[in-house]
């Protein structure tokens, strides 16, 4: 072999391994390194050299049984696979990969290649594998420097670990800060600026915080400073005990040990169930988990290497170089500006000018996070700490502001911090990417005039529906689906079809600020509005913090401003005149900076034409507005059916735009035979990078559960999986199989499972469905979304092309076709029934309108029956005589859904049945609906008594992601109010025999039978019961599998109760799945030469260690004396609905003792 060598230095105790291995040609050579000053656990340091590749099961199965985390793996492994960016896989390296996916370990390196020899592709042969628990303490860093040898040094360095560590850490009083930014407000006679606010911010925030210092060694990403607090009083009254022996004293001791415990069960709880949250509802979900596993940001290396070749080693030369590197030279060019309203004002953009309310600020507080503050260290916190009264303080500071379109100068100025893109070399000053952190004063100011432009420019329509990004009703999927739906159109027609992808240089950074104005002016944006955002612009300064050394201010004119709510706004509207300058019948998708072109014609001539002829418009609009194409990453692709010439050139300023097989458009990578194999093979490849970074939150010792791992997984890599499930779905059996491996992979990790258990047992006890089944899943709710967003996307109208143009078979497997006719015929759904997506209503526009939920006694949840009819007797009684009062319930039973509505002044009623895929919530919102369009059509004061305070709820803080039920019904409401005198919306309990409830509540249920009286369908429900029938189809997947009745317990089993650590709760899904490593089970995987018992001489199955094996005899004893009962049965005990709790902390005792486990 080639013979290997472990060098310790002498100052490190060091303990060399002896493993005793399988027969094979790969070399292993280990040493225990005892690491850190407080360290008890050594680290294992492993080094293996295979000449050839070759890696058996029993073989690494064997290395693994003899190490003891936590360890370090590191070698030569000479394997190729397409996850280590090979392009082919060697014989041996699916063993070797599934071998450490299986166990929990994580790769230190996917993305860097190690091996570089020339007339031959790089590979990633050299492998630092580590166990879980020591992931977040790595880092490693390739040499580009081979040393005249054709393998890459690799440094991996070990950081904190097993070290105590100093930290001073501060924290903030947040009801002291309260107290005392309120009371100095309160007493403050002068109106605040918006400087003197934030100048009494930082002194309340100084004045309430406290600095501490924390002395302690890694723990747990859980652990806390009341954590620290406890074990040191823990540790004080051991010390006392021992001193001064007293029951007392040994009492007080045991009660704050059994403190600490509850407190770190109950810390440990909320901590992952915050972080799952969190991570599942999270656009950037895999930045949380490296985030969580505090994997550092900055370079290792302390130089910076320019691009003319010039090393800088001072840090503040290298935060001046960053700076310099973001600057951009702004264009000479100056647009005149008329900021007047008089030119072209109207309904539309006088909204914009008039002044904030207190509303619209609370719903913009409500939607910030509390993110990093800018140079004036106001958080979101601190703003949610002021009373309703400071409230208005600020609320009257930015309408000064508005009015006076003024900007303070620090809401001009950013804190730059530069972090290193991934896979980028850090030593170069390009390699970072500029993160802006402003005021979040101003901020809020922002988002509340980011709500009042959205508005403006839907209600105008000025977007196409060919352009997504930073829209409501629109996303990537979106604009993919009719990028799919397109080229099946144009292939099925025989056309030919070409695509064009452009790159925008440096797009944000290069937007010109006078050709930005230019167009918000045009749009129709006028007045203070639009002079307060050109003196956002104008004049903005930003500094670099780098090692905790800041560069010097510089001035920055040209790009949207970096960290500013409204930039993403800005460009999308700064982009939007592309569509004025292409052809009708040339298609262009645009998403944010992403330029996409679809050209579809019979002859190559016509073709060609349209292609040069849009190239030459893009060219001049370019020019135009200072922005530049980078032909060199641009591409074109054929995606015609028929044989159609490619290759011809097709130059963009000078440059050949290059020809590709497959081009990446939003996520999915469209290849020219819409097969979507290079796309599922990237998704794979990411998904497992991912699941290596998670298994560090499986660690053993204070690892997450399977319920938590499950939703995190479910997060970060199934919903990649899933991602463009619209478009992928249209893949052959081959490509779903290879993302179900990687489906059950994910699940087995989460459950702590081995390769031997059954694919049905995975999805039953994990009660997930197959990836088909949630390709299906996803599909269906992306299209019932389309079909209610029908008015603000091209979807729906492609669905209805490609299904009237695409007959061969062939297509028959489409999303777009068979499934969603299927799906729809199931559930007896209409999709023109689907209740349609409206613009959310401002009711601060209507003087005329109430929603009264909190207003009266008798809507108090505590009070009993009698006291609430009596208290609306009276409120009854004292209602103008020419109030009209109206009522409306729905009633829903297991068949049917009804709705009703009465008008008690002239005793009309209107009643009937809806669809019964609706809920109770849509159906009292279609019966509000139902009593305002049919009685408010009359000058009067209107009001209408409803038991569903949760629809009244939604009316108040409606968006555009409220219900479409309730975006429904606001567009109802309005309509009346321009009828009627005034409405008013009046929550009255149910049930507590208010005459006029308890009469709508009876006709609605005495409607159930009734004719359809609305058919509309609201989308949610739509979804949900196409959920249910996916769901049916998995449980009849389990029904007929031969696992159904030999694991019936599994039928009544949830995962989500078991409570125990990590270690032990695999043990137990371990046991009631009966894959732990007994020897029948090893056998059959070849990992042990016979199934038998050592002892008893038959085959050794789960069922004989646990009810027959003699040698465990006296464990089973303890066993039975535990669950009192003498005859054992694995049924039994698997059956965890009746003294679950007991059985399994029995069933766990006898595994520990057996000592197998």
């Amino acid at each position: 072999g080639g013979g290997l060598v472990i060098a310790v230095s002498t100052d490190l105790p060091a303990q060399l391994v002896s493993f005793s291995l399988p027969s094979s040609d790969v070399e292993v050579l280990g040493v225990k390194l005892w690491i850190g000053s407080i360290s008890n656990s050594p680290v294992t340091v492993v080094n293996v050299y295979s000449p050839r590749g070759f890696f058996s099961d029993s073989w690494l199965d064997s290395l693994f049984s003899q190490l003891s985390p936590p360890f370090l793996i590191l070698g030569d492994f000479n394997i190729h696979h397409p996850a280590l960016g090979s392009l082919f896989t060697s014989a041996d390296a699916d063993t070797l990969l599934n071998w450490i996916s299986i166990n929990n370990m994580c790769l230190l390196n996917m993305n860097k290649f190690t091996r570089f020899q020339g007339g031959q592709n790089p590979a990633l042969l050299d492998l630092s594998i580590c166990s879980a628990d020591l992931f977040r303490h790595c880092q490693l860093e390739v040499s580009l420097d081979q040393y005249d040898s054709d393998h890459c040094p690799i440094f991996v360095s070990i950081s904190g670990f097993g070290d105590r560590t100093v930290k001073v850490r501060s924290y903030i009083n947040w009801r002291q800060f309260s107290n005392k930014i309120n009371d100095c407000l309160d007493n403050s006679l002068e109106t605040q600026s918006i400087e003197a606010l934030t100048l009494i911010f930082h002194s309340c925030s100084v004045s309430s915080s406290h600095r501490f210092s924390s002395t302690s060694r890694q723990h747990s990403p859980w652990w806390d400073a009341h954590c620290n607090y406890l074990k040191e009083l823990k540790r004080r009254l051991l010390r006392r005990a021992k001193t001064y022996p007293d029951p007392s004293n040994w009492s007080a001791y045991k009660k704050m040990a059994a403190r600490l415990r509850k407190y770190i069960k109950t810390r440990k709880r909320k901590f992952w169930e915050r972080t799952c949250e969190e991570t599942a509802r999270s656009h950037n979900a895999f930045r949380i988990i490296k985030a969580m596993l505090s994997k550092d940001g900055t370079p290792c290396s302390s130089h910076l290497v320019l691009v003319s070749g010039v090393t800088l080693t001072s840090p503040v030369a290298q935060a001046n170089a960053i700076a310099t590197s973001i600057l951009k030279k702004a264009p000479k060019q100056i647009i005149p500006m008329d900021f007047s309203c008089e030119s072209s004002e109207t309904i539309h953009s006088r909204s914009l000018n008039i002044p904030f309310t207190i509303n619209e600020l609370k719903v913009a507080l409500s939607k910030m996070r509390n993110k990093s503050p800018g140079k004036d260290g106001i958080t979101k916190k601190m703003i949610s700490s002021l009373s309703h009264s400071n409230l208005f303080r600020v609320l009257g500071q930015f309408n000064e502001l508005l009015s006076s379109a003024k900007v303070p100068e620090s809401w001009r100025m950013s804190k730059i911090i530069p972090i290193l893109k991934p896979g980028k070399n850090a030593s170069e000053v390009n390699s970072y990417r500029p993160i802006a952190l402003t005021s979040v004063l101003c901020k809020l100011f922002e988002r509340m005039l980011l709500a009042r432009l959205l508005k403006f420019f839907l209600q105008q329509n000025f977007f196409s529906p060919f352009q997504a990004g930073f829209l409501p009703y629109k996303g990537c999927d979106t604009l993919s689906a009719v990028v799919l739906h397109k080229i099946l159109s144009a292939r099925a027609r025989k056309h030919l079809v070409y695509g064009i992808s452009f790159d925008l240089k440096a797009a944000y950074d290069n937007v010109w600020h006078d050709g930005l104005m230019f167009k918000m002016l045009q749009s129709g944006v006028r007045g203070n509005v639009a002079l307060w955002i050109f003196n956002f612009l104008l004049d903005r300064k930003a500094f670099v913090s780098w090692r905790g050394i800041s560069s010097s201010m510089f001035n920055y004119n040209r790009g949207v401003p970096q960290g500013s709510v409204l930039s993403p706004l800005f460009f999308t509207v700064f982009m939007q005149d592309i569509f004025d300058i292409l052809p009708d019948d040339v298609t262009c998708f645009l998403y944010a900076d992403d330029i996409f072109l679809l050209i579809s014609e019979p002859s190559i001539e016509e073709v060609k034409n349209k292609i040069f002829f849009c190239i030459a418009r893009l060219e001049s609009w370019c020019q135009t507005w200072h922005m530049e194409i980078a032909p060199q990453k641009s591409s074109i692709i054929n995606f015609s059916s028929r044989a159609s010439p490619a290759g011809f050139h097709v130059p963009f300023g000078g440059t050949n735009i290059p020809w590709a097989s497959s081009v990446r458009f939003l996520g999915i990578r469209f290849d020219d035979t819409i097969s979507f194999r290079s796309h599922i093979d990237q998704i794979k490849r990411k998904a497992l990078r991912k699941l290596n970074v998670i298994k560090a939150f499986a660690s053993p010792r204070w690892g997450a559960s399977a319920s938590n791992l499950l939703k995190i997984c479910n997060a970060c890599i199934l919903q990649s999986l899933e991602y463009g499930a619209h478009a992928i779905g249209m893949t052959n059996k081959a490509g779903f199989s290879s993302l179900q491996t990687i489906h059950n992979q994910v699940i087995r990790f989460c459950f702590g499972l081995p390769r031997w258990t059954p694919i049905p047992i995975l999805h039953k006890i994990s009660r997930e469905v197959n990836i088909t089944l949630r390709f299906d899943k996803r599909f269906m709710s992306f299209f019932i979304k389309q079909c209610s967003t029908k008015d603000f996307s091209a979807v729906s109208s492609s669905v209805s092309e490609v299904n009237t143009v695409v007959s061969n078979y062939i297509f028959s497997r489409l999303p777009c076709g068979a499934k969603l006719i299927k799906y729809f015929n199931l559930v007896k759904l209409d999709a023109n029934k689907i209740i349609p997506t409206s613009l959310p209503v401002s009711w601060e526009d209507f003087s005329n309108f109430f929603i009264r939920t909190q207003d009266f006694d008798f809507q108090q949840k505590s009070l009993v029956s009698d006291v609430t009819k009596h208290q609306f007797s009276e409120f009854r009684s004292h209602l103008p005589s020419d109030m009209i009062i109206l009522a409306s319930d729905a009633s829903k039973s297991t068949n049917a859904t009804a709705i009703a509505a009465v008008n008690f002044s002239t005793k009309v009623i209107f009643k009937g049945s809806i669809h019964n895929i609706n809920s109770v919530f849509t159906g009292e919102g279609l019966a509000l609906a139902l009593a305002i369009s049919k009685f408010t059509c009359e000058f009067q004061d209107y009001m209408i008594l409803t038991d569903s305070k949760s629809n009244l709820s939604a009316l108040s803080n409606i968006n555009f992601h409220s219900p479409k039920i309730t975006l429904f019904l606001a567009r109802v409401i309005a309509h009346a109010l321009s009828i009627c005198k005034s409405l008013q919306l009046v929550y009255t309990p149910a049930h507590v025999g208010i005459h006029e409830n308890e009469c709508a509540d009876t006709i609605a249920k005495n409607a159930l039978n009734s004719p359809c009286i609305l058919d509309w369908i609201s989308p949610e429900d739509a979804t949900s019961e196409c959920y249910k029938i996916i769901q049916k189809r998995q449980d009849d997947i389990w029904q007929q599998s031969k696992y159904c009745v030999q694991f019936h317990w599994l039928d009544v089993f949830n995962f989500r109760k078991i409570t125990l650590p990590r270690r032990l709760e695999v043990l137990i899904l371990r046991f009631i799945t009966k894959t732990l490593p007994v020897n029948a089970v090893l056998h059959k995987c070849r990992l042990v030469d016979s199934p038998d018992c050592g002892t008893c001489l038959i085959p050794e199955t789960c069922e004989h260690l646990i009810l027959s094996c003699s040698k465990y005899d006296l464990a089973r004893d303890s066993l039975r004396a535990s669950l009192g009962c003498i005859p054992l049965s694995y049924d039994w005990l698997c059956d965890f609905s009746f003294n679950g709790s007991l059985k399994i902390r029995a069933i766990l005792a006898f595994l520990c003792l057996s000592g197998r486990f």
